[in-house]
Order: C-alpha cells, then sequence, then structure tokens
C-alpha cells in the first residue's frame, strides 16, 4: 500500500495534468463497463442453457407419448414427426455449444499487441503472474509506470475487452436464434403428439 509520501513523490516523478487524468478516468470507467458487459453476456448464456434444459426436460418427460405416433400406421404424421424430432435435436444442441462458447469465447492472447505496444503487462492476470515474480516487483512496476503508460495499459485491455464482447455477443445472438428454433420445434412436437397420440 502506497504512503501519501509515497504517492507526493510520484506525482513528482510524474506529473499528472488535467487532460491525462481524465483519460486515465475515462479508460477505467471503460474497463469496467466492457466487464459488465461480458457479466451480462454470461447471465443470458446462462439463461439459454437453462431453457434449453426445460425444453429438453419436457421433451423426455413425453417420450412415451412421441414414442406412440411411431406405433401408428400413419406414414405422413410419422414423416412429420420425425422431421420435427431431428430439427429439435439439432437446434438444441446447437444452442447449448454456442452459448457454451459464451463464457469461453477464445478472446485472443495479448502477447502479440502487447509485443506491438512495447508495454509493461500491468493489467493482464496471465502476464502480470509471468512478468512480475513477487507482489512487490508487481507493486514497484506499477510505482515506476508513468501515467501515460498507465493509460495505454488501460487502451490496451479495452481493446482485448471488446474482442472478447464481440465475440460473447455474436455468439449469445446465434444461442438464442437456435433456441426460438428449438422452442418452435418443440411446440410442434408437442401439438402434433397430443393430437395423434391413442
Amino acid at each position: 500500500m502506497m504512503t501519501s509520501k509515497a504517492l507526493a513523490a510520484k506525482k513528482q516523478t510524474f506529473p499528472l495534468d488535467q487532460g491525462l487524468e481524465k483519460q486515465l478516468q475515462f479508460a477505467l470507467f471503460k474497463i469496467q463497463d466492457m466487464q459488465d458487459m461480458m457479466r451480462r453476456a454470461d447471465s443470458k448464456a446462462q439463461f439459454v442453457l437453462g431453457a434449453s434444459g426445460v425444453l429438453v426436460s419436457v421433451m423426455v418427460a413425453f417420450a412415451s407419448n412421441v414414442k406412440s405416433i411411431f406405433l401408428q400406421d400413419a406414414a405422413l404424421i410419422i414423416g412429420i414427426e420425425s422431421g420435427l424430432l431431428i430439427g429439435f435435436t439439432v437446434s438444441t444442441f446447437v444452442s447449448i455449444i454456442h452459448a457454451f462458447l459464451v463464457v469461453n469465447p477464445f478472446t485472443p492472447s495479448l502477447s502479440t499487441q502487447k509485443s506491438q505496444l512495447d508495454l509493461p503487462a500491468l493489467l493482464y492476470y496471465r502476464k502480470i503472474v509471468q512478468t512480475h515474480k513477487t507482489p512487490a516487483e508487481y507493486c514497484q512496476a506499477l510505482f515506476d509506470s508513468s501515467p501515460r503508460e498507465l493509460v495505454r495499459n488501460a487502451g490496451l485491455e479495452i481493446y482485448t475487452l471488446s474482442i472478447g464482447a464481440i465475440r460473447k455477443y455474436d455468439f449469445l445472438k446465434s444461442s438464442i436464434k437456435w433456441l426460438i428454433a428449438s422452442f418452435t420445434f418443440w411446440a410442434l412436437i408437442l401439438s402434433i403428439t397430443m393430437l395423434w397420440s391413442p
């Protein structure tokens, strides 16, 4: 923890002008905003997974009724039911896979971008541990960094989080679309089952 003397010494070493201070405040605000966006995407993905689980559970509960359709002498109805079951299975499977991809969107490693910008590893958790062997070493790196370097680190973090957010929301939109298709197949299957089951 920095003492008041240490903070005063840092201000003397790296005077923080008002414009740069506002930039740093904005960057920190934007990092928090991006993290909140990614958490919201994760929450929505959990909802999709829960909804998919409900659809599958209801379908399993009606399995015996669905099976009775295939025991009837009605080729057209059996063909329609088979197609709907295949559609339900595929759409539910794809929706679940995309929901899981929301949780792990394969965000690119920061190593290449950091080497291009020649920045100290101050924000990315894996680079923090790889670069700084002790907590004291990391704290010293923070203390030695100029405000401009901190802003550039924050900018890199914002850019990387933006890549992850784009991937998350792309997968989330796809997952929801497939869930809607799954629900449609589910509703049609149950309707035909209730109408044609003996």
